[in-house]
């Protein structure tokens, strides 16, 4: 068994498969928060940060949020380092004293 860092993993899936996620060529226009793909939630969860539940996001903010970052066919690992950003840009911020700090500050 073969262990893959979540972006190393996409590499390795077939990107012309249209029933694969990481193969998708259209654009996103997802109906409902129970149809979004399992691989995609914590990108939208990253994302949409400041949302107590997924759940509660619109979905057309979803759909948005998905087409401007999408890029067809192998998207997955663009997906994996965006989310990677986001958790990285959050965890560098701190709460101090009620106050919202960044390391540069």
């Amino acid at each position: 068994m073969m262990n893959y860092l979540p972006g190393e993993y996409w590499k390795t899936r077939i990107n012309d498969a249209p029933h694969n996620v990481n193969g998708f060529n259209g654009t996103w226009n997802i109906s409902a928060h129970q149809n979004i793909p399992s691989p995609v939630r914590n990108y939208l969860s990253e994302y949409f940060y400041s949302y107590t539940k997924l759940s509660r996001v619109p979905m057309d903010e979803i759909n948005k949020a998905l087409n401007e970052v999408w890029e067809g066919p192998g998207s997955m690992e663009l997906l994996i380092k965006k989310t990677e950003e986001l958790i990285k840009e959050r965890l560098d911020k701190a709460i101090v004293n009620n106050k919202i700090i960044k390391d540069d500050d």
